[in-house]
């Protein structure tokens, strides 16, 4: 910015880069094209990866859509993959010199799109893991391929004498298809062999030096982790024997149990609330709406638990939190022991209050607690060994 002063001082300021921060899941997302492009740049930004259940769901409500990754440019927020992209592209100029170029890398990366849009989004996460592993095997056998060959083309037919596909220098869209392209060709070697343009405009681009670095460093690791995922699905749809259970982690966000709008039952002729017939419906629930906390300290214990159990699997394998279960599930089954008749201390002790004394230790409030599906192991086999006593 300049300002110029009696007629002929003039006094160049310094330009102030704006503070970029990205904040993302931590595995791998549509958000490495924009640290891709940031560091292509040589621009500084910090790059948060959220993990806890709490900030996830704190980024997740601060998101415009409710999706990570998105972009804080001086606390300002831009979301969605491409928007972000987009516009760091715009203010580090990689879009291109004239309009046109700027349309031709939208088209390219767009196209990018539609090639995933069957794994992506809300209608595959409808379905069942055999139906997506098909829609997964159908992409790959037949959407990518095509695709590929849309782009062959395409660098078949441009006039660039750069090799770009967009405009004689690089713009964004060279990174972005260049990056996803190299992502999949650590997956898949072979990928590329049939499309000689495509794998020679990807080795270009890749050939530069913060390109190079970034996917070594991150691309690579990710990739693998995406393969290895994709392994295991085949290996299910081939053999049928993998079973897999889903213990995520709970979330952490209160859901009062009653609704928050007041409702009233219109009836009689003048269609008013006729209090004698209907009566009143949940009057406090209605006209004052519950606090969070006090729905969620409500759940705390059942929250605590599968939290418990989520850290267990994390940890351990899925092996921990289906022990815990099953042993659970059978102390219920025999809730006494012939020296504490009024006592559960087996589940107490799989739950970590066998060292306290609680209220219902020593006064009787469960009506449900003398009922028992399953007799005592005590007296089954003292009665096992009477009746094989009676029997010689």
């Amino acid at each position: 910015m300049k300002v110029r002063i009696a007629y002929s001082e003039v006094i160049q300021f310094p330009t102030i880069m704006p503070r970029y921060k990205i904040i993302d899941y931590v595995y791998p997302t549509a958000g490495e094209l924009a640290r891709l492009i940031l560091q292509f740049k040589d621009v500084e930004y910090e790059d948060e990866k959220v993990d806890s259940p709490d900030r996830i769901y704190e980024a997740e409500e601060e998101s415009p859509f409710g999706v990570l990754p998105i972009l804080l440019v001086d606390g300002k927020i831009v979301a969605q993959q491409n928007g972000i992209a987009r516009y760091l592209a715009r203010e580090l100029d990689l879009v291109g010199k004239t309009n046109e170029e700027a349309a031709i890398c939208d088209m390219v990366m767009d196209g990018l799109g539609v090639m995933f849009s069957k794994v992506r989004g809300n209608q595959i996460s409808k379905l069942d893991s055999k139906q997506q592993i098909a829609l997964f095997k159908q992409m790959m056998e037949e959407d990518v391929p095509r695709y590929l060959a849309k782009y062959e083309h395409f660098l078949e037919r441009s006039d660039i004498s750069s090799g770009y596909l967009a405009s004689e220098q690089l713009t964004w869209c060279d990174l972005g298809v260049a990056l996803t392209f190299a992502g999949m060709q650590i997956r898949q070697p072979k990928l590329l062999d049939k499309y000689p343009r495509l794998k020679a405009f990807v080795d270009k681009v890749s050939l530069n030096e913060v390109v190079s670095h970034f996917i070594e460093t991150e691309l690579a690791p990710s990739a693998v982790l995406r393969k290895n995922s994709i392994l295991r699905l085949l290996i299910y749809l081939e053999k049928k024997s993998f079973i897999y259970l889903k213990m995520d982690l709970p979330s952490l966000k209160p859901r009062p149990d009653v609704s928050e709008k007041v409702q009233m039952r219109e009836s009689g002729d003048f269609s008013m609330h006729d209090t004698l017939t209907d009566g009143f419906m949940a009057v406090r629930g209605q006209l004052c709406s519950p606090h969070v906390l006090e729905q969620s300290e409500k759940k705390f214990k059942a929250n605590a638990e599968n939290m418990r159990l989520a850290s267990l699997k994390s940890c351990q394998g899925i092996h921990a939190p289906l022990r815990i279960m099953h042993e659970k599930n059978a102390v219920k089954k025999t809730q006494r022991l012939p020296f504490l008749p009024s006592s559960n201390i087996a589940l107490e002790t799989l739950e970590g209050r066998d060292e306290c004394i609680d209220f219902d230790d020593y006064i009787f409030t469960d009506p449900e607690e003398g009922i028992e599906s399953l007799a005592s192991p005590h007296m089954i086999m003292e009665k096992a060994l009477f009746s094989s006593q009676k029997q010689y």
